[in-house]
């Protein structure tokens, strides 16, 4: 890792991940990308980890032609979608991330993810428990 660079993962206490300066203007305000790689983070369990996050409850769909990889330019085909496991919420490009760039996950998150067993909860309505989160 580069000495200078901020590791942002290590502080994240927000519910949502996923969103990235990196992604245009109207991104401003979201964190740079490069807070959350660390080259050297490869745990054990991390193709269980990539599955719990394509698997956790759909919130929204859109098209996945908005939101190209911003490391790698990987066009994402099919949609885009918003998940979450009743604590966190995120976009499915981010399995992608911590798959292919060692994008590592804030410890909370982790933590939860494990106590779960990898098996992210049914949650009746995703979509107000999301609004709900976002405002925490």
């Amino acid at each position: 890792m580069e000495a200078d660079k901020v590791d942002t993962y290590r502080d994240w206490s927000k519910p949502g991940l996923g969103y990235w300066k990196e992604q245009g203007p109207a991104y401003g305000e979201e964190p740079s990308i490069e807070g959350f790689i660390d080259t050297e983070w490869n745990p054990e369990d991390k193709s269980q980890i990539v599955k719990y996050l394509l698997s956790a409850e759909i919130v929204a769909a859109t098209s996945a032609m908005a939101f190209p990889c911003v490391i790698c330019k990987q066009k994402f085909h099919g949609s885009v979608c918003k998940r979450t496991d009743g604590r966190f919420y995120w976009l499915d490009a981010l399995a992608h991330y911590v798959d292919k760039h060692h994008l590592r996950l804030p410890e909370g998150m982790l933590k939860y993810m494990r106590q779960l067993q990898f098996a992210p909860p049914k949650i009746a309505d995703p979509s107000s428990v999301v609004a709900k989160l976002r405002k925490s």
